[in-house]
């Protein structure tokens, strides 16, 4: 029995699913591994409160270092002393909404100002006046909906802004290194940072993000050294509106934060940041002395709709950066990916690019053919998001071109998958997602056997072109390195006689697993190897009797992660799940042989009820994560 403390180590390194197969083992390992899987722990609305429960019966609050919680979950007491039950939490998220949430519209809120729902439950006050603040050094702290609700003559009222930023402000802890307000800050003026950092004066990562607008209000004198903070390494603003001081604010920035390391601008509108009749010279002055001041520390750069007049402003701004690793680039007026990469000649440091082509249609027919020429410069490249605007992509090119990319991330493109031949090596490519994308059934199956590395497929809102066949397979029975499959929301496009395509929803799916593969040795006996050359061949075909067969509807896309939305969208209230139910492999097969007879399937909610295709995924057995149309299926 290896000691506590070695086994501690050990659990540092294991996934959650891991960690809760260990507590099986035996009864010491039990209260081992049982205070490692509460080190985080997240409350979210519409689920059971087990963790807390759990936490409270088994006294496991002091092994809880993270904690995301949404109000109305913990009221009363409960949240008063959560900070003596959980004493060493490091990190905080807190999301919560300026008035009680309504479930189903008027309705439902009528019932709840009736029951006079106290106003502490749906405000971060109790939470931050609990937590022990000599532990916390992390904190999110996410507002919605900052406006009134009118229901017949009741009123729901909801703070002014200023006021809640001044309410909260005094109570968030002065040692925190990050913190992120999500909401709260709607119109920011560069005086609220200064506030912000005479309370936080340890405070190294901030993020910013408001619904309303972003004003620029700096009376501070250029030698000023008391507005000087040399321990802030990273700042981020999202904001939809003022970006037409964006000269301002750089110089703002530059002069308060000499040691940064990152800088996130991001335009939230849906329309132009930057007036075109601006002038063009100043602009492209005041980023090019941002560049110059910054150049030694400034590795991570994200510039998000801004849309500049000019591509020149962006060039001046980032040839400087020598030690940049990761841009983040998108712009919908001016941007040019082939001079984009043309600016990284001098800088060949940058591993990590998401970006997108030019949005507006290129004149040049052999726009694609000059930027693979481009390519080839970007040797330290392991990470690529490109957004191809619907423009065409032969993903073949692309891995030849530049084959140091081990994460690929593709975005609204039609793929093209060549015929590969013999001659074509394999990638190295672990991470593949495809987003919004046109592709074809037959391209992935000829090009998943050349990934043999691959660590994660990941295809969602895509357009599978099947042409006649009614299966469409994906094939990760030889890529024995995969952990996680996900496939939402596809949908087949099949072309009819008049010559035009119609859509059909992907919802029936037949997983075959994969099991492996036997070694023999040779100084085995003859019996035995050929005991085993039996089960080598049938353990390298797909078990028959392990073949199931799911009916998964369509699911709505929800938030990408929690606290990661924004708020000017809709609550989590409108995500509706999407209906599973396990159908009889013998009864499926049957309808197979019989084309889809609908008295076969009439027992299943398969809509239509004779569907044209179906997903046929053959995977490793080993696989720890499978997600179709939002549902985990358990392997």
């Amino acid at each position: 029995m290896l000691p506590p403390e070695i086994i501690t180590l050990i659990a540092n390194h294991l996934s959650c699913n891991n960690k809760f197969a260990c507590l099986f083992v035996c009864r010491e390992w039990y209260h081992v591994f049982l205070p490692t899987l509460y080190k985080s722990l997240l409350l979210k609305k519409r689920e059971r409160n087990g963790p807390y429960d759990t936490i409270q019966k088994r006294k496991l609050g002091e092994v809880v270092r993270e904690l995301s919680l949404d109000d109305g979950i913990l009221i009363g007491n409960i949240l008063e002393n959560l900070g003596n039950m959980c004493p060493s939490i490091t990190t905080l998220h807190f999301r919560w909404h300026c008035s009680p949430e309504e479930e189903s519209h008027h309705n439902n809120l009528r019932r709840l100002v009736r029951r006079r729902i106290n106003p502490n439950d749906y405000s971060c006050v109790p939470i931050l006046s609990s937590i022990r603040a000599s532990q916390l050094q992390h904190l999110t702290l996410c507002c919605f909906r900052n406006n009134n609700y009118r229901i017949g003559t009741s009123t729901i009222e909801t703070p002014d802004t200023y006021a809640l930023f001044n309410e909260i402000l005094p109570l968030i802890p002065c040692q925190l290194s990050t913190l992120t307000l999500n909401g709260i800050l709607h119109m920011l003026r560069a005086a609220d940072l200064d506030r912000i950092h005479a309370h936080c004066v340890r405070l190294s990562t901030l993020k910013l993000v408001g619904c309303n607008l972003l004003l620029a209000g700096d009376n501070s004198r250029v030698g000023d050294e008391a507005l000087t903070y040399p321990t802030m390494k990273s700042i981020s603003l999202a904001y939809p509106a003022g970006w037409t001081k964006l000269m301002d604010w750089l110089s703002s920035l530059s002069r308060r934060y000499p040691n940064l390391s990152m800088l996130s601008l991001q335009n939230t509108a849906p329309g132009s940041a930057i007036m075109r009749n601006i002038d063009i010279e100043p602009l492209q002055q005041s980023f090019s002395d941002f560049a110059n001041q910054h150049y030694q520390h400034l590795e991570q750069v994200r510039l998000v709709y801004l849309d500049l007049p000019t591509f020149d402003i962006y060039q001046s701004f980032l040839m400087p950066l020598s030690n940049l690793r990761d841009l983040t680039l998108h712009d919908r007026r001016c941007l040019d990916l082939g001079q984009l990469v043309d600016t990284f000649e001098r800088n060949k440091s940058v591993a990590r690019l998401d970006t997108q082509l030019c949005p507006k249609p290129s004149s040049d027919p052999t726009f694609l053919q000059r930027l693979r020429l481009h390519l080839p410069s970007l040797r330290t490249l392991k990470t690529l998001h490109i957004d191809m605007m619907d423009k065409n992509i032969n993903l073949r090119n692309l891995l030849d071109h530049c084959n140091s990319i081990k994460s690929l991330t593709i975005t609204r493109a039609k793929i093209g998958f060549p015929k590969l031949y013999s001659q074509w090596t394999t990638t190295t490519l672990e991470q593949l997602r495809l987003k919004c994308s046109h592709f074809s059934a037959e391209g992935i199956q000829r090009f998943l056997p050349c990934c043999p590395k691959l660590r994660i497929f990941y295809a969602r809102n895509c357009h599978i072109h099947q042409g006649m066949h009614i299966k469409v397979q994906f094939d990760f029975s030889s890529i024995h390195t995969l952990e996680s499959i996900c496939l939402m929301n596809l949908t087949f496009r099949d072309q009819q006689r008049d010559g035009q395509e119609c859509g059909h929803l992907a919802t029936v799916f037949t997983l075959s697993p994969f099991t492996a593969h036997c070694n023999i040795e040779d100084d085995s006996p003859v019996r035995k190897k050929r005991r085993c050359d039996k089960t080598l061949l049938s353990l390298s075909s797909p078990v028959e009797n392990r073949q199931r067969w799911f009916y998964i509807g369509h699911s709505l896309d929800t938030f990408c992660t929690h606290f990661d939305s924004d708020p000017n969208e809709s609550p989590s209230r409108n995500i509706r799940k999407s209906r599973i139910q396990e159908l009889d492999p013998k009864s499926m097969k049957d309808a197979i042989i019989n084309g889809w007879n609908p008295y076969t399937l009439r027992k299943y909610p398969i809509r239509p009820p004779t569907p044209p295709s179906y997903i046929s995924i053959l995977y490793y057995s080993h696989i720890k994560d499978l997600l179709l149309n939002g549902h985990k299926i358990v392997c």
